[in-house]
């Protein structure tokens, strides 16, 4: 386990994630589309940093810690476009999704959602779990910049913990995910 470290953030909050290597986000990163640094599959919101209860964060570090090493790196890819109908939570814009396919990677969120559900509330999500990254927040109507996209194998080898502006990375050290 890393500690905190600072990065930016501009909508604050608390989430588990995967954030691709730096090259798999400069790749997909558009103009005037998030910034490549942002990029990365949320697996886990837990609300806005103002709203969330901090009081049991060392129990959940500790836990994700132990976790992570019994889970091994999940291979995959990135691949396909697809688009979301605006809702508050996308301030009425559209968002434009890099599709991504992970064998068991929903039966990881699931786990995930067990082990923090004792220990930080979640804020629930109005939608099943569609893996994606957010490359762009567009208009109603607005033409999508990009139409298809080329597979991108990936690799989620670490989970990152943001709270607020601090991150804090877990590799997935196991050897097996059976469990899964």
């Amino acid at each position: 386990m890393s500690p905190f470290v600072q990065t930016p953030q501009p909508r604050m909050g608390m989430m588990l994630a995967w954030y691709p290597p730096m090259e798999v986000r400069e790749r997909l990163a558009l103009p005037g589309g998030e910034l490549a640094s942002e990029l990365h599959v949320t697996l886990l919101y837990f609300g806005k940093y103002d709203e969330i209860d901090l009081s049991r964060l060392s129990q959940l570090r500790n836990a994700l810690s132990v976790f992570v090493e019994t889970v091994t790196p999940m291979k995959g890819e990135i691949g396909g476009v697809g688009r979301f109908t605006a809702s508050p939570q996308s301030e009425g814009k559209d968002p434009l999704i890099a599709l991504i396919s992970v064998p068991k990677l929903h039966e990881l969120r699931v786990q995930l959602e067990k082990l923090v559900s004792t220990l930080v509330s979640m804020k629930p999500s109005p939608h099943g779990f569609i893996p994606h990254l957010t490359l762009a927040y567009l208009n109603e109507g607005q033409e999508a910049p990009i139409q298809i996209l080329p597979r991108i194998p990936i690799v989620i080898d670490s989970l990152t913990l943001k709270v607020g502006g601090l991150a804090e990375e877990y590799a997935l050290e196991g050897v097996s995910n059976d469990f899964l």
